[in-house]
């Protein structure tokens, strides 16, 4: 799949408050997915993409989408990226395989 243009992914980060940036990208990632903005098979923007439109560094992108992978929400390949789970039908390879 083909990546969501990282200005397409509105996002508006508050620079003056004590949340950190990764955990207001995520939330807001995570909200867009859940409403069905952001559909499974979608593919994020790349971490380099993304920073540079959020004008944050790439680390915090990258922390971002680690933690959207912990939560089952995205699927992440080294090099790869990041595609969105169907949220309703989450797989092992979303989870990580962290039922055993």
């Amino acid at each position: 799949p083909r990546a969501v243009p990282a200005v397409a992914v509105d996002i508006v980060l508050a620079r003056h408050t004590n949340v950190p940036l990764f955990v207001q990208i995520r939330e807001q990632l995570r909200d867009l997915i859940q409403r069905g903005v952001l559909r499974p098979g979608m593919r994020l923007p790349p971490v380099r993409t993304l920073a540079s439109v959020l004008k944050v560094n790439q680390i915090t992108v990258a922390k971002t989408y680690r933690e959207l992978v912990e939560a089952g929400l995205v699927e992440g390949r080294r090099g790869g990226g990041c595609d969105v789970c169907d949220v309703h039908q989450r797989c092992d390879a979303c989870r990580g395989c962290r039922r055993r």
